[in-house]
């Protein structure tokens, strides 16, 4: 398990991972980017990654 902070008005840039995961918000508000759509999260929501799509993540709040 790994724990990722963004700070308001941070992001993490275009990346992707090795394997699959299933990732939860747990406070705040993420913005997600992919390819083809973008989708936002809230605290408790969790999101499943393929790990094999570029995205990327923002904190806009």
């Amino acid at each position: 398990m790994t724990e990722l902070t963004l700070e308001p008005g941070g992001y993490v840039g275009e990346h992707n991972h090795v394997g699959p995961g299933i990732r939860q918000v747990t406070v705040g508000q993420m913005t997600y980017a992919l390819p083809d759509r973008t989708m936002v999260y809230n605290p408790g929501d969790f999101l499943f990654e393929s790990g094999d799509v570029n995205h990327t993540a923002y904190n806009r709040s």
